[in-house]
C-alpha cells in the first residue's frame, strides 16, 4: 500500500522520468499491465492509505477506442423487460442455438439497425424506437449510484506510445485524480455520442434470457468529463 497520494505521485514521477519504457505485454492490455508492474500492484486498484482503494486506468493518448464505464440495467426492473426487447428488436442466431439475440450499440444521434436510439431528458436517459413506443430508461439516481459504486474515484494515466524494433514503448506523461459523478456532463457526452450503450442479451432455447450486462461505454479521451473534479498528479 502507498502511504499517501503524495507517495503515489512521487512513484509516478519516477516512472515518468524513465520516458519510453518497453511494454511488458503485447496488445491493447500492455499499457495497463506495464504501468501496474512498474507501480508494484497486482490488480487495477491502487491502495492509498489516505484515500482507500482507487481504480486505475491507463490509455494511449492517441487512442480513439472506447472503454466500459460500468454496467447498469434500465428500468422497468425485471426479466419481462429483456423479453420484450428481444421479442421486438432481437434477431435469430441459429448457429449458437439462440432463438433470439440482441447485441447492438445505441447512441443519441442515429437509430441503429434495430431502430433503437438514446434520448436525453432532464433527469433520465431513455431508449426510443422509430417503429414502436417503448418505456425503457435510466434515471439519475440509478446512473449516479452505479457510477459511484464502480468508479467514484479514478486515477487516469495517459501515455505517449511508439514502436521501436517492433516492440511498443510507453512514456507515461500525464496523470489525473478524478472524483464525483457529473450527470450533466455525462448527458452531454451521451448527446455527442461520446458515451454509448451496448445491449448484450439472448434468449436461450428454454425461453429464459441470458443478459451479459448492459454497458455504458465512453471514448477514452472524454473520460475525464464524466467527473466534477480533476486533480493533476503528473
Amino acid at each position: 500500500m502507498f502511504k499517501s497520494l503524495e507517495d503515489f505521485k512521487l512513484k509516478l514521477k519516477e516512472i515518468s522520468k524513465k520516458e519510453f519504457v518497453q511494454s511488458l505485454r503485447k496488445g491493447d492490455t500492455g499499457i495497463g499491465y506495464t504501468l501496474e508492474s512498474l507501480l508494484g500492484i497486482e490488480e487495477n486498484n491502487i491502495p492509498l492509505a489516505d484515500l482507500g482503494e482507487i481504480e486505475l486506468k491507463a490509455y494511449r493518448k492517441d487512442s480513439g477506442s472506447m472503454l466500459t464505464l460500468f454496467t447498469c440495467e434500465p428500468k422497468p426492473v425485471g426479466g419481462e423487460r429483456d423479453k420484450m426487447l428481444l421479442r421486438e428488436f432481437g434477431y435469430p442466431r441459429e448457429k449458437e442455438n439462440r432463438s433470439l439475440e440482441l447485441h447492438c450499440t445505441i447512441n443519441a444521434r442515429n437509430h441503429n439497425n434495430q431502430s433503437l436510439k438514446l434520448s436525453v431528458e432532464k433527469d433520465k436517459i431513455r431508449v426510443v424506437s422509430s417503429r414502436k413506443e417503448i418505456d425503457v430508461y435510466w434515471d439519475f439516481e440509478a446512473l449516479s449510484e452505479r457510477f459511484n459504486k464502480k468508479i467514484q474515484k479514478l486515477i487516469v494515466v495517459e501515455a505517449e506510445a511508439m514502436f521501436h524494433d517492433d516492440e511498443e514503448r510507453f512514456y507515461f506523461s500525464d496523470a489525473y485524480l478524478l472524483d464525483g459523478f457529473d450527470f450533466k456532463s455525462f448527458c452531454k457526452l451521451v448527446e455527442s455520442t461520446s458515451v454509448t450503450v451496448d445491449f448484450r442479451m439472448h434468449l436461450r432455447s428454454k425461453g429464459t434470457v441470458r443478459n451479459h450486462g448492459t454497458a455504458f461505454r465512453v471514448h477514452k479521451r472524454r473520460l475525464m468529463e464524466c467527473y466534477r473534479t480533476r486533480e493533476k498528479l503528473l
